[in-house]
């Protein structure tokens, strides 16, 4: 495991499913993920708007682009709020833990 490194975890929760209806959730999934994809792609896969909570980019002047793109960018703000937690790439006991920390809260 490297440093600088993390996996990580976003909620996807497909808008317009229907219970019973898997074709129509598989395409809202695919859809989320795509809104998911675009957000990270348009941010040149830069991390700290990501994980960052809004004291923390707001506090610090080189993240203030970042605080201004999280209010008014639709894409963003929806992957701050499906950003579900990171998974630091440390040690593989600690990433393990992270992950599973990650995963019991849902």
């Amino acid at each position: 495991m490297g440093s600088g490194r993390a996996t990580y975890f976003f909620r996807l929760s497909p808008e317009g499913a229907a219970p019973g209806s898997e074709r129509r959730a598989s395409s809202a999934l695919g859809e989320a993920v795509e809104v998911l994809n675009r957000a990270i792609v348009s941010l040149n896969f830069r991390r700290e708007p990501i994980y960052l909570d809004d004291t923390a980019l707001a506090g610090a002047p080189e993240y203030r682009r970042y605080t201004i793109a999280a209010r008014r960018l639709p894409d963003l703000r929806r992957l701050r709020a499906a950003f579900a937690g990171r998974a630091l790439h440390t040690t593989l006991d600690r990433w393990q833990a992270e992950v599973d920390a990650i995963l019991s809260a849902g």
